[in-house]
């Protein structure tokens, strides 16, 4: 029997022990320099919070600071550092609560070469844009990472997404990404993001797998099947999700990438053009477009809830759909979008019921799929001008009560590992995901161990668990 005493002593009868869970989708960044404590996930059990879809490094442009710079003005801060490893250097030395990683954005990179444009990069801009990868990778980036529905990240093609995957791979990197469509071309979608994982030669993730719109929810079963055969030809395919049905976007997400050809300010000069708010509310309205039209997929205006304005005067509607703002106003729904987007100068934070509950449950029963928010971590005494998606307080409390406890859709076994280790080694996370238990006999308190650990101990035995966790 060893006879080395744990630092921590705690009484667990009852309870379940497990290492500290690990949001792989968090967009918490800048929201650290207001508030490092990160409360809506570590009361979840979040300890490590991984950065993707965008980036906050490298930031060299004018505009790109300046697109930093509005969100922190209200709090008195700018945009002072350049790398990626400078903000988190920042967030560290600053002091947060839980462990922090991040992916490299593949847009931060296009826009440092190229700007906001839809242009293809000249093979001499590809060399500036491969050299950011791999300095970023030498600092400690996972790989890369981006959301192909948004401009600028929309604007590059997948030899372009390769190229830079290739850098990133070179240093046992990984590409994760918001496929170019969840909707009407989601099959399609995941093909691409299986391809570029094949020919960079690099594990590949998906973000926040789903069928979005009730005409796509038979394709999660065929997309299951699609990653399932990649993954049997030992190709390196997992995927993230959180746990509801509705998912949170733009307003400007029912808009054609290329109104944003430049940036969202040239997107918002355009809009206020009549022909073109006549092309586009065409578009808006067609079926079957070759963009993520989320318009059509929330098939309808009931379906899309404005929860954010940045204009006081809007603030009032937060909480109204986008069926009820129209009818207020007696205008069209699609007038109204383009005139809110206006009005607000912003994208209009806006949460768009999309999934089927039988699909969240299909996902969530993959053995590859782990979870990530899709939010930022903020303290619930925070007081916001808005309305925030039930995920940011309570995806992982969700998994947990509704789908496992509740309705068993997996064992607490599968999903602790689902939280903790899974995503520790998909996304090379070190000492993390995993915990040293040393199990020490004590005389007040007589506990259910699990079997394998029973059967490692003479019996009756009583005892606590003393532990050390990585954090």
């Amino acid at each position: 029997m060893p006879t080395a005493r744990a630092t921590t002593i705690i009484d667990v009868e009852g309870k379940a022990v497990a290492p500290g869970f690990i949001n792989v989708l968090s967009h918490t960044g800048l929201e650290f320099l207001r508030d490092g404590h990160s409360m809506s996930d570590t009361k979840q059990g979040i300890t490590t919070e991984v950065f993707g879809e965008d980036s906050w490094g490298p930031l060299t442009t004018d505009a790109q600071r300046e697109q930093v710079n509005l969100y922190l003005k209200p709090y008195d801060l700018t945009c002072d550092w350049t790398t990626l490893a400078e903000f988190l250097t920042k967030l560290q030395k600053k002091g947060i609560t839980p462990n922090i990683a991040s992916y490299l954005g593949a847009a931060q990179v296009r826009q440092v070469v190229l700007g906001e444009a839809d242009v293809k990069p000249t093979p001499a801009q590809l060399d500036q844009m491969r050299a950011i990868v791999r300095k970023a990778m030498e600092e400690g980036a996972l790989g890369i990472t981006t959301a192909l529905i948004y401009p600028p990240n929309s604007f590059a093609d997948t030899d372009e997404l390769i190229a830079l995957c290739k850098e990133a791979g070179r240093y046992g990197g990984r590409y994760i990404a918001h496929i170019r469509s969840e909707g009407d071309r989601l099959e399609e979608g995941v093909n691409e993001l299986i391809k570029i994982g094949r020919e960079a030669n690099v594990p590949v993730e998906l973000y926040h797998f789903k069928a979005s719109g009730q005409r796509n929810w038979p394709r999660m079963e065929s997309t299951i099947n699609l990653i399932n055969n990649a993954r049997k030809q030992g190709q390196n395919v997992t995927a993230n999700m959180y746990t509801y049905t509705a998912g949170a976007t733009g307003l400007t997400s029912c808009l054609p990438p290329y109104l944003f050809n430049g940036g969202f300010m040239a997107g918002w000069k355009r809009l206020q053009d009549p022909a073109t708010r006549q092309k586009l509310a065409a578009e808006v309205r067609q079926k079957g477009n070759d963009w993520e039209n989320m318009f059509q997929l929330a098939g309808s205006t009931d379906n899309i809830l404005l929860t954010a304005f940045e204009v006081d005067s809007l603030k009032k509607y937060n909480g109204k759909t986008l069926g009820q703002l129209a009818a207020i106003w007696h205008k069209d729904p699609v007038e109204t979008l383009m005139d809110l987007i206006v009005a607000d100068k912003s994208r209009v934070e806006t949460t768009y019921f999309l999934m089927s509950e039988e699909n969240v449950k299909k996902g969530i029963s993959q053995p590859w799929v782990s979870f990530g928010s899709d939010a930022a971590s903020i303290s619930e005494t925070r007081k916001d001008n808005g309305i925030v998606h039930p995920r940011t307080f309570g995806n992982f409390a969700r998994l947990l009560g509704k789908y496992v406890r509740d309705e068993q859709v997996m064992s607490l076994e599968e999903a602790v590992r689902r939280l903790t280790s899974l995503p520790a080694t998909n996304h090379n996370l070190p000492n993390r995901g995993y915990f040293d238990l040393a199990i020490l006999p004590m005389s007040s308190s007589s506990i259910q161990l699990p079997l394998r650990i029973k059967q490692l101990l003479p019996t009756p035995f009583n005892m606590r668990w003393g532990f050390s966790m990585f954090w």
